[in-house]
């Protein structure tokens, strides 16, 4: 199934899909408030399957269309400051568990 790859979790919008420290994110993306509602939002907008798995037939821009516009206007300004990690954070989900044993030795394209 799609979900032995990775699936996006709340934590992952909080921290970032990768548990190592990273000198150039040092800090969470996201408040715990505000993950939660873009979380909330990739389940209504079916960015999510059942499992949390993340639809791979989905762009970059797919996903930023949908957030830009559906994302609750009290997390707008969060949202918008951190959209590239976020929307980075929600791509690599789709194989984080692959990731976490191969790091940077497969591009985007092998992983998928």
């Amino acid at each position: 199934p799609r979900s032995y790859y990775g699936v996006l979790t709340k934590d992952m919008l909080v921290q970032g899909c990768s548990r190592e420290k990273d000198p150039k994110h040092d800090k969470n993306i996201l408040t715990p408030e505000c993950a939660a509602a873009i979380f909330d939002v990739c389940v209504s907008e079916n960015i999510l399957h059942a499992d949390f798995s993340v639809d791979v037939t989905l762009s970059r821009v797919d996903i930023t269309k949908i957030l830009d516009s559906t994302v609750p206007s009290l997390h707008m300004d969060e949202y918008s400051a951190k959209k590239e990690d976020v929307v980075d954070t929600i791509l690599r989900s789709r194989y984080v568990n692959l990731y976490n044993l191969l790091k940077e030795h497969l591009t985007e394209e092998s992983y998928l």
